[in-house]
């Protein structure tokens, strides 16, 4: 618990507090997600942490407005923010079902300790919720770590052990683009790399890696929605 509240407090320093956009009942500060419409219509639905976020400022579809409602230091499990799925819950209850949800996290779980089969586990139930409601689901995999980044033996085994099972049909509901073969396999590319010091790559893509992801999660959503019509 203690070093949950301390995470908060640097998450809240370095972030910045501000207050909610009016929207009731969905996240303390600093989670201010506005949707482009309510009720939903024609509405792609991008939720998750911070990468997740930047998939949805470089995806475009014509005919479709993306509503970015992901949110950085966010996880399936981990709870420094309302989770990944209590989001897509509350947006749905308040403004309907969007023409397809995007989903893209599980690499704050991984980075706070927590089993695989524990995010598997609330992926499910996630899908299960959505499946009942019949929303199209995008379920995209995590991309590859850069291998010089700390992050990379840690937390590699975790992510690898996860885009397997979401390959697989883990989840028993949804489409999944898969990451890899687009930003560099087994490690990051590393025309992809940012910089988190003059000598070790951040875990997070740059400009390049972001368009190139969601490049491929566009495709991944024009062919769910081929294989629906």
């Amino acid at each position: 618990m203690a070093q949950r509240i301390r995470a908060l407090l640097l998450f809240c320093l370095v972030a910045g507090v501000s207050a909610c956009t009016g929207v009731p009942n969905l996240a303390p500060p600093p989670y201010t997600a506005v949707p482009v419409t309510c009720p939903f219509d024609r509405v792609l639905m991008f939720n998750g942490d911070s990468v997740a976020s930047e998939w949805a400022n470089a995806t475009t579809l014509a005919g479709y407005e993306v509503f970015n409602a992901a949110h950085g230091a966010s996880g399936y499990v981990f709870e420094l923010l309302p989770t990944i799925g209590e989001r897509v819950r509350q947006w749905v209850e308040l403004c309907g079902e969007p023409s397809a949800v995007i989903l893209s996290g599980g690499g704050n779980d991984f980075g706070h300790g927590e089993y695989v089969s524990v995010v598997e586990a609330a992926a499910t139930e996630l899908a299960v919720w959505l499946r009942d409601r019949g929303i199209p689901t995008i379920w995209v995999t995590i991309y590859p770590f850069p291998e010089r980044s700390p992050a990379y033996p840690l937390f590699d085994s975790q992510r690898r052990a996860y885009n397997s099972w979401l390959r697989s049909g883990g989840p028993g509901w949804g489409t999944v683009v898969d990451l890899d073969p687009v930003m560099g396999g087994d490690s990051l590319d590393p025309k992809f790399w940012t910089w988190a010091s003059l000598t070790i790559p951040d875990v997070h893509p740059n400009a390049a890696g972001y368009a190139a992801g969601a490049s491929a999660i566009t495709q991944g959503i024009e062919e769910m929605f081929a294989q629906l019509n």
